[in-house]
């Protein structure tokens, strides 16, 4: 457990704080992506916004960004897939919304660890997202 006088990252601060008061909203949007592509879609515009409406009245908040992909194509190249990914929900956080990157966290997995099975098409094609987690108070 760190002591008072260590430097605490700010998002693990934010993360303890709002633990600790019960007063927590939260908000998950899924941002599906084609097979090997990194290119977030216009239809994902309104989610955005959702965003920028959820962060504007609080006082402090957290982003967690996970990135998987599908079984199709090497480890290696899935879990670069990923981490594009992230970066590309990452990247329209900062330049559009204007959120400060010390309130995000990212993890790319490439296709371990994904939602849902790799069974069906259907099934991957679920697995080709970035799950973008929103907490706050």
């Amino acid at each position: 457990t760190p002591s008072d006088e260590e430097d605490i990252p700010i998002v693990d601060t934010i993360k303890k704080e709002i633990e600790e008061s019960g007063d927590e909203k939260r908000m998950e949007i899924d941002v599906l992506f084609d097979l090997n592509s990194s290119e977030i879609k216009s239809e994902y515009d309104s989610e955005f916004d959702k965003i920028k409406t959820f962060i504007e009245d609080k006082s402090q908040f957290v982003i967690i960004l996970r990135g998987y992909t599908c079984s199709i194509g090497g480890l290696e190249n899935n879990l670069k897939l990923s981490k594009e990914r992230v970066d590309r929900v990452k990247e329209i956080l900062i330049k559009k919304l204007g959120v400060d990157e010390s309130f995000i966290e990212t993890y790319f997995y490439g296709e371990k660890d994904a939602p849902f099975d790799n069974t069906s098409e259907e099934q991957r094609r679920k697995n080709r997202l970035v799950k973008i987690q929103l907490l706050g108070k």
